[in-house]
């Protein structure tokens, strides 16, 4: 099971206060995640040419990879609608990085956490991208095996990468308090810079933080 879905199945154990509810635009989805969709939907495009002009045996496979893609899309869709609504900054813009706020507690104690990531994003809401500018993100979270209290770390993705409802996207940024936008900047100003991707845990923490990482 690649990372992604592997994230997917883990974060589902507790249920967001603020989940997604987006519709995903599965292509713009594939333009801006081409490795996966093209990787199943490239293999069920090939079995299906090998069992009309080689040997029908290869439908079997034809099969795998339907289901496959079903499977997939199926994540993609459970993503953005059940997924943790997550307020974000842009903190750099060549390359664009995105600074994501979040808690990685299941319910007890407080790990507040600051998750950079490199996406480049046309455009927010309709609107040319700036230094500065407030985004919506769906977070899914990984589990700790070795920490029952919080989450290992986080997998945030820009709304406006599968959705064109402005209407939507607008709503979800709405959702944000005036606090939870403070909250960002105040964690933010923990960060050392020059920015740079990775998980970083934000103090105070309610037990040894980890180290920073990807």
């Amino acid at each position: 099971m690649n990372d992604f879905l592997e994230t997917l199945h883990e974060s589902h154990q507790l249920q967001s206060n603020n989940p997604g509810k987006i519709k995903v635009n599965k292509l713009s989805w594939i333009l801006h995640y081409p490795l996966w969709p093209l990787f199943w939907i490239g293999g069920l495009l090939f079995f299906i040419a090998l069992s009309l002009l080689i040997h029908w045996g290869f439908w079997f496979l034809v099969a795998f990879f339907m289901f496959t893609n079903w499977v997939y899309w199926m994540q993609v869709d459970d993503r953005f609608e059940n997924g943790d609504s997550t307020p974000s900054i842009i903190v750099n813009l060549d390359p664009m990085l995105i600074a994501v706020s979040s808690d990685l507690t299941k319910g007890y104690g407080s790990y507040p956490i600051i998750k950079i990531i490199e996406k480049e994003v046309p455009n927010i809401c309709g609107r040319e991208p700036q230094l500065g500018m407030k985004l919506a993100t769906v977070s899914l979270y990984r589990v700790d095996f070795k920490n029952k209290h919080r989450w290992k770390n986080i997998d945030p993705r820009p709304i406006d990468c599968v959705c064109d409802n402005i209407h939507a996207k607008q709503r979800i940024l709405e959702s944000f308090t005036a606090d939870e936008w403070q909250e960002l900047i105040e964690k933010l100003k923990q960060i050392p810079q020059p920015y740079e991707c990775g998980l970083y845990p934000i103090e105070p923490w309610d037990d040894d933080p980890p180290s920073y990482s990807q």
